[in-house]
């Protein structure tokens, strides 16, 4: 049985990118298609939105976004992937503004308003208190144009979930394989919280020292040089009376169609019909 490491992969952004990178293509289109949609911000240019994004990560989505012509902003609480997303925005002569700032916080001045804020994977969930969920929401709604959007994705939480879930993630960059194994356990319905860890094994691929160079259906097994890595959190659980009341305590949102987390803008759910949901949250 291999030892896991005590890690932070928030501090390490390279892992992280690669393995949320798989669906940066399909959540831009979506967040494009949104806007397109749901955005009713005074002359808005479909071309050249203004987006906002809480919690940026190592800016997967802002890096595509920008590329597309999008004048982007985005903030996250780790200054390491601030410094990460610089590096490659650089590297890829693209702009934003980025800047190390926490999610119920976060300022800008008042004559920098947004089209779009969008926060698409289940970060919103680290907001483990009541208030603090509160708080966000009003910061953003305070940050959007009137009309503007806010594309908010979680996870609601499975009534009676009795069992441990998994979910397994591969990819692989720069001459290393990375697999990623998250489990959650049964969350605590009382305290409404779930206990979240990931676990990393990372592989460097002989003969590959750049993107691109490995096969990526090639299976990878761990061998002597592998190095294991452990890193473990909680998130705040919703079910969907509970997520009704938030959004109810912030009357400057309107909560305008629901999507699930294949992001497909032809197909919108009834809110709280599965687990996934995607937000889609209108400034008044």
């Amino acid at each position: 049985m291999p030892k896991y490491q005590p890690f932070d992969w928030y501090r390490t952004p390279l892992y992280y990118d690669m393995i949320f990178d798989e669906g940066t293509q399909d959540e831009a289109d979506f967040i494009e298609a949104a806007a397109e949609l749901y955005c009713a911000t005074n002359r808005r240019d479909p071309q050249n939105l203004k987006i906002l994004e809480p919690a940026c990560g190592s800016s997967r989505l802002i890096l595509e976004l920008a590329k597309r012509g999008h004048t982007c902003t985005g903030f996250d609480l780790e200054p390491g992937m601030i410094d990460y997303s610089n590096e490659l925005l650089k590297k890829n002569k693209l702009d934003a503004h980025l800047s190390v700032q926490d999610m119920t916080s976060f300022k800008y001045p008042k004559s920098k308003k947004f089209d779009v804020a969008h926060c698409v994977v289940s970060t919103f969930k680290y907001l483990i208190e009541e208030e603090d969920a509160r708080t966000h929401l009003q910061l953003v709604a305070d940050s959007l144009k009137p009309g503007g959007i806010y594309i908010l994705g979680l996870h609601l939480t499975p009534p009676r979930q009795l069992t441990k879930l998994r979910e397994r993630w591969t990819a692989h960059r720069d001459g290393v394989h990375v697999t990623c194994n998250i489990q959650s356990w049964p969350p605590n319905y009382r305290k409404r919280t779930e206990a979240i860890r990931s676990r990393l094994i990372v592989t460097p691929l002989p003969g590959s020292t750049a993107i691109g160079e490995s096969n990526p259906n090639q299976k990878v097994k761990p061998t002597k040089d592998s190095q294991y890595y452990e890193s473990s959190w909680t998130f705040r659980t919703y079910n969907l009376k509970q997520l009704k009341s938030l959004l109810t305590s912030v009357p400057d949102f309107d909560l305008l169609a629901t999507y699930d987390f294949n992001h497909d803008i032809t197909y919108p759910i009834k809110f709280g019909s599965q687990l996934d949901n995607v937000l889609i949250l209108q400034k008044k």
